[in-house]
């Protein structure tokens, strides 16, 4: 499914007017039928239900007059809340069509506390929103959100941030958001999801068009319909040597079950052998909890970490690996780092970087851009604003254009991992459709990885391998919720799910 962020939005309405010489007021009215349609479809599963439209300042309120309209057309029981009188000439036209129509205006909220209607239509506030709400605009969405009745937005929740789908003081949660052309990016992130309700798209044959017109990134959903077009049954045939053969590097003192937890993902993901190139000191924990796998013990001397002195060894087994693993429990010591920077720029192997492996490019992502070779990196938001020197708050408010511009000097893939997981490749962002807050605990991420890195081995290309990786990743986990909940969940009770996870969508 196509979404879009805030500015792409603007852009798609002004190169209507602009390039198909369609007035505002023609605009308002086409969209607003056809929100009115989608409402209408809504509200006839009730038995004459009474509605108030609330009716804001911006595009929104005027979409929802033209809604008023065909609901009174339609017979419905219909009147309006004027938030503020306007002096804009399509204002005045839409406002008096309604009131010829002989449908109430109402500008006292304490109706509300006399006559509660079935249904209300937040026309409030659109995507322009900047800031957080007014107070006066609080006290009345804190009301409609308390008292019973259903709502349904127009085009987003007031309140809710259309990029960063965080609240801005306060927001209309919604049972119904019918959205414009597209759902915007801020519906489908963070708080998003809850307050958006049911999400219904109406299409406008002449802004499907002005998509053409748009430039940046491209960004979509990745659904259960998509992995279903990818995945497919091994060949009948196949070897262990031609499953997928990943390197995991990694390890060191008090992090060894990172690496056992990513050599068993690759392992359980479906490639046909794993090898884990660690500290020597760590090779008999690692021996006792990956049978399957296969250990190159690197001296250290007990010191329980990885040095410089590897780099030569580890390069030679690069040669034999399909893909590559760096970082799961690798630890922040100098020498460590010295070794991980030299690795990234010179293992010729796709390579997947992942949680400490990032470390070294602190606030000096330029060095990560010098990489000549395939490669995918998979940091959380807090990784990510450390590599970018950025505080998290910002990287959050402003994530499609810091991602925008992140990506026009990053030419590799991106697996960002906020809420949802959000892959980056080339001119293209895909948010991921699965995952719960139970992620949010140790180990996760090297479970990640190490599905990332089998899915590169067995042939998948690394956009579509991350993309994959994040949703097998996230429905595991899902499928966790009932039995363990949100907080229960470990990232070792994912490994034993992935694998029915992925059978269910091999053709």
């Amino acid at each position: 499914m196509k979404i879009i962020t805030n500015e792409q939005s603007k852009k798609i309405d002004q190169a209507v007017i602009d390039n198909y010489r369609i007035s505002e007021l023609e605009l308002i009215r086409t969209v607003g039928k056809k929100l009115g349609i989608e409402c209408i479809r809504i509200l006839k599963n009730y038995q004459n239900p009474n509605i108030l439209v609330f009716s804001g300042t911006g595009n929104n309120g005027l979409d929802s007059l033209v809604v008023a309209e065909m609901l009174k057309k339609e017979n419905f029981e219909v009147s309006i809340f004027l938030i503020k009188k306007r002096k804009d000439p399509n204002f005045n036209t839409l406002c008096k069509n309604c009131i010829d129509r002989n449908i109430p205006i109402i500008s006292n909220i304490d109706i509300l506390s006399r006559n509660i209607p079935e249904f209300i239509i937040d026309g409030i506030l659109g995507t322009g929103l900047k800031g957080n709400v007014r107070l006066d605009l609080v006290k009345i969405i804190k009301l409609l959100n308390k008292i019973s009745s259903k709502i349904i937005s127009i085009d987003i929740p007031s309140g809710l941030d259309s990029d960063s789908g965080l609240i801005k003081g306060e927001c209309i949660k919604a049972d119904y958001t019918i959205t414009v052309d597209s759902p915007k990016i801020g519906m489908l992130v963070r708080h998003g999801k809850i307050f958006s309700g049911k999400i219904i798209a109406v299409e406008i044959s002449y802004l499907k068009k002005a998509h053409e017109l748009l430039d940046g990134l491209e960004w979509r959903t990745f659904e259960e319909s998509d992995l279903k077009k990818k995945l497919k049954k091994p060949r009948i045939d196949i070897n262990k040597n031609q499953s997928g053969r990943v390197l995991v590097v990694g390890g060191s003192t008090g992090m060894s079950g990172a690496i056992i937890l990513t050599t068993l993902a690759v392992l359980r993901s479906g490639s046909g052998m794993a090898i884990c190139a660690l500290p020597a000191s760590l090779n008999n924990t690692f021996e006792m909890n990956v049978l399957e796998g296969i250990s190159i013990p690197l001296q250290d001397d007990q010191s329980g970490y990885l040095k410089l002195k590897h780099y030569d060894i580890i390069m030679e087994k690069t040669e034999w690996a399909d893909s590559v693993v760096i970082g799961p429990g690798i630890g922040r010591n100098i020498e460590t780092q010295s070794l991980i920077k030299k690795l990234v720029l010179n293992i010729k192997k796709p390579l997947i970087v992942d949680a400490d492996g990032l470390s070294c490019f602190e606030g000096n992502a330029k060095d990560l851009f010098q990489r000549k070779f395939p490669m995918v990196i998979t940091p959380h938001l807090g990784e990510l604003s450390i590599l970018l020197n950025i505080s998290v708050d910002k990287l959050i408010s402003q994530f499609p254009q810091i991602m925008e511009n992140f990506m026009k000097r990053f030419s590799h893939t991106a697996l960002v991992k906020q809420v949802p997981a959000c892959t980056f490749s080339e001119t293209c962002a895909f948010l991921n459709t699965t995952g719960n807050p139970g992620l949010a605990t140790a180990g996760s991420g090297d479970v990640l990885a190490g599905m990332l890195g089998s899915f590169i081995s067995q042939g998948f290309n690394l956009s579509i391998s991350t993309r994959m990786a994040a949703f097998i990743h996230g429905k595991s986990s899902d499928l966790l919720i009932d039995k363990l909940g949100y907080r229960g969940q470990l990232a070792s009770d994912l490994l034993r799910l992935i694998p029915s996870v992925i059978s269910n969508y091999e053709n």
